[in-house]
């Protein structure tokens, strides 16, 4: 055989290989289905549903395992839409992630009445302290929740481009057992007064997840 030969059929055998080993490949990675928070969590509104233009441009993975221990209770969040020029693109992002917090705090407010409507005391003076400790306690919280990253998590930013118009989409996610660990810390006086008139705050707290199993 002469060295002519010799090179084509090598190079020949070679290309086949790699081709045959690629094809290989090509085939086990589509048989992968990969895992998504999304999948275990359906219940979180997913923008593409609804608009399939909406691109996902971000996703906070590392947040999964936290979001699963919190939806065994009940997850309370907000979804922000905002749009504008495209020129405007991160103020337009910006407002949208404002009105996910708006979102949640208008629905932390719904359950402050629940939580303030289960304090039952024949003492009137006594209700009203507690009530007005709740007050300032959820009022205070209100104000963290655009500035503490780890209170109100933005999970999840949809974005669709209609050329001139943008349109921002934010899924931003209230963390109930950071807040409630912020409050002790910071509320220790306050809330040693639901203990000294024989009422467990942790008790009154856990009414935060009443119903907020949303779909």
């Amino acid at each position: 055989m002469e060295i002519k030969e010799i090179v084509f059929w090598s190079i020949f055998l070679t290309i086949a290989i790699l081709l045959f080993t690629g094809q290989v490949v090509l085939n086990v990675q589509e048989n992968v289905k990969p895992s998504t928070i999304s999948e275990k969590i359906e219940y979180l509104p997913d923008i593409t549903k609804k608009n399939e233009k909406a691109i996902l441009v971000y996703e906070n993975i590392g947040f999964s395992e936290k979001l699963r221990e919190l939806s065994k209770k009940g997850i309370t969040y907000g979804l922000g839409e905002y749009s504008g020029p495209s020129f405007n693109e991160d103020a337009l992002k910006d407002s949208a992630i404002q009105i996910a917090y708006q979102e949640i705090i208008k629905k932390l407010d719904e359950r402050k009445e629940k939580i303030k409507q289960s304090i039952n005391m024949e003492d009137k003076t006594k209700r009203e302290e507690l009530l007005k400790i709740i007050d300032d306690i959820f009022s205070r919280l209100y104000q963290f929740i655009p500035e503490d990253n780890s209170l109100a998590i933005i999970y999840r930013i949809w974005k669709e481009d209609k050329k001139e118009v943008l349109s921002y989409y934010v899924l931003a996610i209230f963390d109930t057992e950071y807040a409630f660990s912020l409050i002790n810390s910071i509320f220790q006086d306050e809330i040693s007064k639901f203990e000294e008139y024989g009422i467990k705050f942790e008790k009154l707290w856990s009414l935060m997840y009443e119903e907020s199993k949303e779909k």
